[in-house]
């Protein structure tokens, strides 16, 4: 991984420490808001799936 991310990394600005409102802090915000949603999908998908048992 860290391969490709080396090989990606010059399209990108990275800064370190990162800024309050840079492109880095967009994304992570974007992922942190859609975690839950995604949890919420993969635990419906989980849920109890009785069969027609009385066929």
């Amino acid at each position: 991984m860290w391969k490709r991310l080396k090989n990606v990394s010059h399209h990108f600005e990275f800064q370190y420490p990162p800024k309050r409102e840079d492109a880095v802090n967009m994304l992570w915000r974007q992922v942190k808001h859609k975690i839950p949603y995604v949890k919420l999908a993969v635990h419906r998908n989980r849920r109890l799936k009785v069969p027609d048992w009385w066929l």
